[in-house]
Parts: structure tokens; sequence; C-alpha cells
């Protein structure tokens, strides 16, 4: 049966290389100086082609070189955001299957997440965190080894904050108003509860 397929493909290339020889003289140069020295020319064109295509394979999928790639991930007062998703991918950019995923990972307590292994070359950086815009970041001059990164706060972020820090200098004025009007034992009662203000 593969003995069949083999006749059948070397006659085809045969036929093929006939059709040619009538425009450009190809058994001349390509084909008898082979076979005049007692091999055939179909078997020996096969394996220099798949020569060909196994050296082009190997090129276009060589390694890359790889390195480090740390991420920094701040809010807009400069506080670290932990918890912060990023994601790495190489471009082109697709809106509605993202990219091509190459790492991610979650930062940690200080805002930071480090990567190894990723190659060099331009590569898009996504951000994400519950409260915070979302970032996509093109990284067009990596290799570098560091990224900071500055997430902003949604508004209902910033309002729940805002709301947060009056309940608190609410809650400390209370106090403060009980001392002035002479119930200390009030205040005491009730301080241990009083949350920390912010900043």
């Amino acid at each position: 049966m593969l003995l069949k397929l083999y006749f059948n493909v070397e006659s085809a290339y045969y036929e093929f290389l006939d059709a040619i020889d009538n425009y450009v003289p190809i058994y001349k140069t390509l084909v008898n100086p082979i076979e005049d020295n007692g091999y055939p020319s179909f078997p020996v064109y096969c394996i220099l082609l798949a020569f060909i295509v196994t050296v082009l394979f190997f090129f276009s999928h060589a390694v890359q070189p790889t390195g480090p790639l740390y991420v920094q991930v701040q809010s807009t007062t400069g506080a670290p955001v932990s918890g912060a998703v990023i994601s790495i991918g190489f471009p082109p950019y697709d809106p509605l299957s993202l990219f091509s995923n190459v790492a991610s990972g979650t930062t940690d307590f200080s805002g930071r997440v480090g990567f190894v292994g990723i190659p060099v070359k331009p590569l898009y950086l996504a951000v994400s965190k519950d409260g915070y815009v979302p970032l996509l970041r093109l990284l067009d001059s990596f290799p570098s080894t560091a990224v900071n990164v500055v997430l902003e706060p949604t508004s209902e972020t910033v309002l729940q904050a805002q709301v947060e820090n009056e309940d608190r200098q609410r809650f400390v004025d209370d106090i403060e108003r009980l001392k002035r009007n002479g119930h200390p034992e009030f205040a005491e009662a009730i301080q241990g509860e009083a949350p920390v203000l912010d900043g």
C-alpha cells in the first residue's frame, strides 16, 4: 500500500518535471546530474525539502531570550495595592479575547509581584483590582526589570472612603464632646471602640 502510494507520488513528480522541462531545462540542470550518479532524484529532493522545512521550523521557533520582571502596584495616594491581578501577554491586543497570556500573578501585601522567564520582547501588562480602574499598558521598552503601576480608584471607592472617614471623625468628635461636657466615664467606656483615622 505504502509502496504503491510512493510510486504514485513519484509518477506525479516526474509529470510535474516534464511540464516544467518544456519551458525550463530542469532535467539537464537539476535531475540528470543526480540520476546519472545512480541516485533517484525524487527521494533526494524529498530529503532536501524535509531538511529545509526542519531548519526553517527551528529558526522560527528558536528559544527567545528571557528575563525577570517585577511589578509594583500603587494607588494614587502612594499606598501599595495588594491583591491586584497582573496578566502579561503578547500583542496584538484583542479586546474580546484579551491576548495570548504569558504569565499571571497577584500582588502581595507590599503591592509587588515578580515573574521569571518572561520573553524579552514588547508585551502587554494588564492590571485589575476591585475598586480600581483596570489598566492596560504596552511594555515596548522591555527588558526593563521593574515596572511601577499606579491604579486610580473608582468613583464608588473614593466616595466610600470619604463616608468611612467622616463616620470615624464623627465618632471621635463625640468622644471629645463627652469629655468636654464632664462625662469622661462615658468617653472612656466607648473610646476602645473608636476606629483609627486614616492618615
